[in-house]
């Protein structure tokens, strides 16, 4: 689990002075602040796999649905375009097309078939919205929206095209890094959400070594597994297809990977508007994202990386990921030695 930026912790064992404290409580990169637990995004397109399998398992489509994406999404008797990041289109995209391509065309329509409230119930099991339960203090726990959580919160009613960019993790959808990676597990794990624990064991002086409990478990409810494979093979495809987001990872790949890669907007473009992000200050421009698990057949590890500010989720995110991944594997490797 990584944060950063990071300040340095000894500062504080003899008590720390005025000027580093200043340091810490002026920045405008807030240092202190741990956000792997604590640092709320929108998810962008890293929840396109999940929002694609609510939809399956409620049936509201099945793998065999297609949708023809010309570079846009309108709602009837709404002027405003949805714009898709591709503008000149996906064509006619499935779902796993449209988790390898991040079309996000297809997942408007989803969500505008689904709903608000149907996408909560159907992200909810996945623990967004809600804390992970990992053993450190200080976790914060995202927001999942739905009509009811609008009207509280906001005291607003809720309007269908906060549907669609609900759809593709944009709008009031926020969650933290390490939410995404236990949310990413699940997929892995065929539904098991597992409660991340940093603490092994514990050995008080003169005594012997004590483990501590398992991680305790949940099993999000399974329809059709078909539906589950279907969504994995559009990660795996974001990796290996022609069109893949992250088709650039898999050159020199030593084992298998599943992912997906996720830009999310700072904030809102009209629908004529196009995002330049050298005209833009650097805390307005997108953030990179990305999530993943490997290897597809025997998943060990899943990953999920958040770059502040750094534009493409496939240029940024990607390739960090990659190199985590990297030095787990050679590690494995060089422990079986």
């Amino acid at each position: 689990m990584v944060s950063t930026p990071i300040y340095n912790p000894n500062w504080f064992v003899d008590g720390i002075s005025h000027k580093n404290y200043n340091k810490l409580r002026t920045s405008k990169d807030i240092p202190q602040l741990n956000r792997a637990i604590q640092g709320l995004y929108p998810p962008g397109s890293t929840i396109k796999p999940m929002v694609a399998l609510a939809g399956l398992e409620q049936g509201v489509v099945t793998t065999h649905h297609k949708v023809y994406c010309p570079g846009f999404f309108k709602l009837p008797n709404v002027r405003r375009k949805f714009n898709d990041w591709k503008r000149s289109g996906h064509g006619i995209v499935d779902a796993k097309d449209s988790i390898a391509q991040s079309c996000d065309v297809y997942f408007y329509d989803l969500a505008n078939k689904m709903g608000i409230d149907n996408l909560h119930d159907g992200l909810k099991p996945f623990n967004f919205g809600a804390i992970t339960g990992i053993d450190i203090p200080g976790e914060r726990g995202g927001i999942l929206p739905s009509k009811a959580w609008k009207k509280i919160n906001k005291n607003e009613p809720w309007y269908r095209g906060e549907t669609l960019i609900t759809g593709i993790g944009q709008g009031f959808m926020t969650s933290s890094p390490l939410q995404l990676a236990v949310a990413t597990a699940a997929l892995a794990n065929q539904g098991v959400i597992i409660q991340p624990k940093l603490l092994k064991s514990i050995q008080a002086p003169g005594d012997s070594i004590k483990n501590t409990a398992r991680s305790p478990q949940k099993q999000i409810p399974i329809k059709d597994i078909h539906n589950w494979e279907h969504v994995i093979e559009g990660m795996r495809q974001t990796i290996y297809a022609p069109k893949g987001t992250a088709r650039r990872l898999n050159k020199n790949l030593k084992y298998t990977l599943a992912g997906k890669t996720g830009t999310a907007q700072v904030f809102g473009l009209d629908a004529e508007e196009q995002y330049i992000a050298a005209n833009l200050k650097e805390h307005l421009r997108d953030h990179a994202l990305f999530n993943g698990f490997a290897p597809i057949e025997n998943p060990k590890i899943a990953i999920a990386v958040i770059v502040e500010n750094a534009g493409s989720g496939s240029e940024k995110a990607a390739p960090l990921a990659k190199a985590v991944l990297d030095l787990y594997f050679e590690k494995q490797a060089k422990s079986k030695h």
